[in-house]
């Protein structure tokens, strides 16, 4: 994960000690600590949400007809429909989850496979932003 230049680390030990700045060496170190712990509970917290959005694109991936249902919940569905405008398409359906993750990439940024290939994580990601506040508040309506 981190790669720590361990050369440098050494000189850095060895300059401190022998200047007797012992103090803010380990204060520097203890801050890097700390800093490492921040970055792992961050990456604990958000790893549920980087699984669920690459299981999303797996599977509009793989079986895009499958139901919406399967990735999204009703108030998600919901507020992809209310903010997408997709025609055809009205609030309670329920539509195949490789037309909603297409809806959801778009209202991620994603501009078409001339972009580069298929819709990936950072547009779907991105698009949480915009769904994300809307469909709480659709969820909180509905109880």
């Amino acid at each position: 994960m981190h790669r720590f230049p361990t050369a440098r680390i050494s000189r850095l030990i060895t300059s401190t000690f022998s200047k007797g700045r012992t103090e803010a060496f380990v204060h520097k170190q203890q801050l890097l600590v700390a800093a490492m712990k921040h970055e792992s509970a961050w990456g604990t917290v958000l790893a549920p949400f980087a699984m669920r959005i690459q299981r999303i694109v797996y599977l509009s991936r793989q079986d895009p007809a499958l139901p919406a249902d399967t990735g999204f919940s009703r108030a998600e569905l919901d507020a992809v429909i209310l903010l997408g405008k997709p025609k055809g398409v009205q609030r309670g359906e329920l539509p195949s989850l490789g037309e909603v993750a297409r809806w959801r990439a778009d209202l991620g940024g994603y501009t078409g496979k001339s972009s580069g290939g298929p819709f990936g994580q950072k547009v779907l990601a991105r698009s949480l932003d915009y769904i994300a506040p809307v469909a709480q508040l659709l969820a909180e309506r509905e109880l």
